[in-house]
Formats: C-alpha cells, sequence, structure tokens
C-alpha cells in the first residue's frame, strides 16, 4: 500500500501543474488570448552549468563608415 501511496505522491505535482495549464489554457480561450508559443516550445530543463545558448557578438560597423 506505501508504493502505491509513494507513486501517487510522485505523480501529483506534474497532475497538479496539467490540471492548471488545461484550466488557464480554457480561460484564455473564452477571452480569446492567444499565446505566442506552444507548451512544446517552452523550456521545460533549466540549462546544465557551462551551457550556453547566446554567443554575444560585437556590433557590425555601418558600411559608410
Amino acid at each position: 500500500m506505501s508504493g502505491i501511496y509513494a507513486s501517487a505522491a510522485a505523480k501529483f505535482p506534474a497532475m497538479r501543474e496539467n490540471a492548471r495549464r488545461v484550466r488557464s489554457q480554457a480561460r484564455e480561450a473564452e477571452l480569446g488570448v492567444m499565446s505566442l508559443f506552444d507548451d512544446d516550445e517552452s523550456l521545460v530543463d533549466p540549462p546544465r552549468p557551462g551551457e550556453r545558448f547566446y554567443e554575444h557578438e560585437p556590433p557590425a560597423r555601418p558600411w559608410f563608415l
């Protein structure tokens, strides 16, 4: 029985977040709010140490200078 409770406790946060997302999307659909990004495009995992998503490049000189 404790294994069942442990399994449910492990799954509960994800199920709660999914329910919140579904309710939020339903409210936004009623109001006509459109999202810029789908759920698939969001960053699910935070960046790992040392992982870089942006490389800075200095601005280019204008052609007339």
